[in-house]
Protein backbone atom coordinates (compact mmCIF):
# COMPACT_ATOMS: atom_id res chain seq x y z
CA UNK A 1 0.00 0.00 0.00
CA UNK A 2 1.04 3.57 -0.52
CA UNK A 3 2.48 5.40 2.44
CA UNK A 4 0.83 8.66 3.37
CA UNK A 5 3.30 11.40 2.51
CA UNK A 6 3.06 15.15 2.65
CA UNK A 7 4.02 15.47 -1.02
CA UNK A 8 1.37 14.74 -3.63
CA UNK A 9 1.76 14.20 -7.37
CA UNK A 10 -0.94 15.22 -9.83
CA UNK A 11 -1.87 12.31 -12.07
CA UNK A 12 -3.90 13.11 -15.17
CA UNK A 13 -5.66 9.99 -16.47
CA UNK A 14 -7.16 9.44 -19.93
CA UNK A 15 -10.84 8.50 -19.63
CA UNK A 16 -13.15 7.16 -22.30
CA UNK A 17 -16.12 4.82 -22.26
CA UNK A 18 -17.30 4.46 -25.87
CA UNK A 19 -20.74 3.30 -24.69
CA UNK A 20 -21.47 6.68 -23.04
CA UNK A 21 -18.79 9.24 -23.95
CA UNK A 22 -18.79 11.26 -27.16
CA UNK A 23 -15.05 11.83 -26.89
CA UNK A 24 -12.17 11.12 -24.50
CA UNK A 25 -11.38 13.41 -21.58
CA UNK A 26 -8.92 13.52 -18.68
CA UNK A 27 -9.47 13.32 -14.92
CA UNK A 28 -6.91 14.65 -12.45
CA UNK A 29 -6.10 13.09 -9.09
CA UNK A 30 -3.67 14.09 -6.34
CA UNK A 31 -1.87 10.97 -5.20
CA UNK A 32 0.66 10.68 -2.37
CA UNK A 33 4.18 10.48 -3.79
CA UNK A 34 6.22 7.45 -2.77
CA UNK A 35 9.42 6.85 -4.74
CA UNK A 36 9.23 3.13 -3.96
CA UNK A 37 5.76 2.64 -5.45
CA UNK A 38 4.86 1.96 -9.08
CA UNK A 39 2.44 3.60 -11.46
CA UNK A 40 0.23 0.52 -11.03
CA UNK A 41 0.11 1.15 -7.28
CA UNK A 42 -0.94 4.74 -8.02
CA UNK A 43 -3.75 3.45 -10.27
CA UNK A 44 -4.90 1.12 -7.47
CA UNK A 45 -4.80 4.07 -5.07
CA UNK A 46 -6.94 6.19 -7.42
CA UNK A 47 -9.48 3.40 -7.87
CA UNK A 48 -9.66 2.65 -4.13
CA UNK A 49 -9.78 6.26 -2.92
CA UNK A 50 -11.27 8.42 -5.67
CA UNK A 51 -13.00 6.62 -8.53
CA UNK A 52 -13.92 2.94 -8.46
CA UNK A 53 -14.96 3.12 -12.12
CA UNK A 54 -11.38 3.69 -13.35
CA UNK A 55 -10.60 0.87 -15.77
CA UNK A 56 -7.13 -0.52 -16.49
CA UNK A 57 -5.62 -3.95 -16.95
CA UNK A 58 -2.91 -5.79 -15.11
CA UNK A 59 -2.11 -9.44 -14.78
CA UNK A 60 0.94 -9.63 -12.56
CA UNK A 61 1.84 -13.08 -11.26
CA UNK A 62 -0.13 -14.87 -13.99
CA UNK A 63 2.50 -14.92 -16.73
CA UNK A 64 0.65 -12.47 -18.97
CA UNK A 65 3.21 -9.70 -18.91
CA UNK A 66 2.73 -6.39 -20.73
CA UNK A 67 -1.03 -6.19 -20.30
CA UNK A 68 -0.47 -3.17 -17.99
CA UNK A 69 1.28 -1.19 -20.75
CA UNK A 70 0.37 2.51 -20.70
CA UNK A 71 1.86 5.76 -21.93
CA UNK A 72 3.50 7.53 -19.02
CA UNK A 73 4.20 11.15 -19.94
CA UNK A 74 4.24 10.13 -23.60
CA UNK A 75 6.47 7.04 -23.30
CA UNK A 76 5.20 3.48 -23.30
CA UNK A 77 5.99 1.53 -20.15
CA UNK A 78 4.73 -1.19 -17.86
CA UNK A 79 2.67 0.31 -15.03
CA UNK A 80 3.87 -2.50 -12.73
CA UNK A 81 7.56 -1.69 -13.35
CA UNK A 82 7.78 2.11 -13.74
CA UNK A 83 8.27 3.87 -10.41
CA UNK A 84 6.27 6.93 -9.41
CA UNK A 85 7.64 10.20 -10.73
CA UNK A 86 8.14 13.24 -8.54
CA UNK A 87 6.50 15.41 -11.22
CA UNK A 88 3.03 15.60 -12.74
CA UNK A 89 2.13 12.39 -14.56
CA UNK A 90 -0.09 11.88 -17.61
CA UNK A 91 -1.37 8.33 -18.17
CA UNK A 92 -2.84 7.33 -21.51
CA UNK A 93 -3.49 4.08 -23.38
CA UNK A 94 -0.66 3.05 -25.68
CA UNK A 95 -3.07 2.99 -28.64
CA UNK A 96 -6.03 5.34 -28.27
CA UNK A 97 -7.82 3.77 -31.24
CA UNK A 98 -7.97 0.38 -29.47
CA UNK A 99 -9.52 1.57 -26.19
CA UNK A 100 -12.18 -0.60 -24.56
CA UNK A 101 -12.51 1.82 -21.66
CA UNK A 102 -10.11 4.29 -20.02
CA UNK A 103 -6.63 2.68 -20.04
CA UNK A 104 -7.85 -0.83 -21.00
CA UNK A 105 -7.21 -1.75 -24.61
CA UNK A 106 -8.32 -4.56 -26.90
Amino acid sequence: MMNTKTKNVKIKVFRFDPSVDQKPYYDEFNVPYDKDETILAALHYIRENFDSSLTYRYSCETGCCSICSVRINGKAGLACKVKMLEEDIVLEPVKKDKVLRDLAML
